[in-house]
């Protein structure tokens, strides 16, 4: 999954898997690798629990609601 994000040129990736299985440090390591290059991840999930979970974990998440929600955000990955 990190390989796919890391040459995908597509602008969202869905990443789903069981608890436990290393979803978060997968993200976490890709993204140092993406902002050694220059770009930037946005981390979003459907659930605030999640992104509880994910900001844990040391990522800045936000709720897919807030994303929606947010004209600054969407303006800031239209740049991207």
């Amino acid at each position: 999954c990190a390989e796919m994000i890391l040459t995908t040129n597509d602008s969202v990736v869905g990443i789903q898997g069981y608890a436990g299985t290393g979803k978060s440090f997968m993200v976490s390591k890709t993204k140092e690798i993406l902002e050694e290059k220059g770009k930037e991840l946005h981390i979003f999930a459907p659930y605030a629990s999640q992104v509880k979970n994910l900001q844990k974990d040391g990522l800045d998440a936000n709720t897919v609601a807030i994303f929606l929600l947010s004209k600054k955000m969407q303006e800031k990955l239209d740049e991207n």
